[in-house]
């Protein structure tokens, strides 16, 4: 119920590592954590989760949610079995 970025988890993140002196976490929602995988690099850096936003918002913008969370399960990194790789469900 969100366009992209949850700024409640957002403004909870950044206040607690502000308090902590540390980069907040966990604050990506679902299609951050998709815009981050197609578009850019895993770098934790304040631009990085800038950008990150903008992507999330025009993927909200053009897809529905359904569409989002099919893109995401077919695209994140599942892990690894091995020298196996796997990315997505399909």
């Amino acid at each position: 119920r969100h366009g992209g970025v949850d700024p409640t988890r957002t403004i909870g993140a950044f206040l607690h590592g502000v308090k902590n002196w540390e980069l907040p976490r966990g604050t990506s929602t679902l299609t951050q954590q998709l815009s981050r995988t197609l578009f850019l690099s895993r770098e934790r850096t304040l631009t990085r989760k800038y950008k990150e936003a903008l992507y999330a918002f025009a993927l909200e913008a053009r897809l529905s949610k359904s569409q989002i969370l099919e893109l995401y399960l077919n695209t994140v990194p599942l892990g690894g079995i091995g020298p196996f790789e796997l990315n997505g469900f399909s």
